[in-house]
């Protein structure tokens, strides 16, 4: 996957990651809950909760009672809030917009263009 996502991004450049998917706002992040899921400055759409779409990470319990905490959970949190914490960030989105849980699905782009999914699979924090 690393070498695919390389080829892709050497190639094409971070916009061809982007293709397909609709344009969205401009947010600033203001938290991070967990390795792939942030809390927006200001409420899109209703919802001030990013679920990163397209990706798996490593959970962590988050209030849930007998969840233990993943290996590498508290890993890919600090991996996620390195580019995005109290940083405006571009969502771009997939079909579907919202989860059952109300949270906006959406792909994130920091300010430099560079997808965070990506970012995440390439340091090894998240899969597919």
């Amino acid at each position: 996957m690393r070498i695919i996502l390389a080829f892709v991004l050497a190639v094409f450049g971070p916009a061809a990651l982007a293709s397909g998917l609709e344009p969205g706002p401009r947010v600033q992040v203001r938290a991070v809950i967990d390795g792939d899921t942030v809390v927006l400055a200001e409420p899109v759409d209703g919802a001030d909760q990013v679920r990163l779409v397209g990706i798996q990470v490593p959970k962590l319990p988050l209030g849930r009672a007998g969840f233990k905490t993943w290996p590498l959970a508290a890993a890919a949190k600090a991996a996620l809030e390195a580019p995005v914490l109290g940083k405006t960030v571009d969502l771009a989105f997939g079909r579907r917009r919202m989860d059952r849980h109300g949270r906006i699905l959406a792909h994130l782009l920091v300010a430099d263009g560079v997808w965070v999914q990506g970012a995440m699979l390439g340091q090894g924090m998240a899969r597919v």
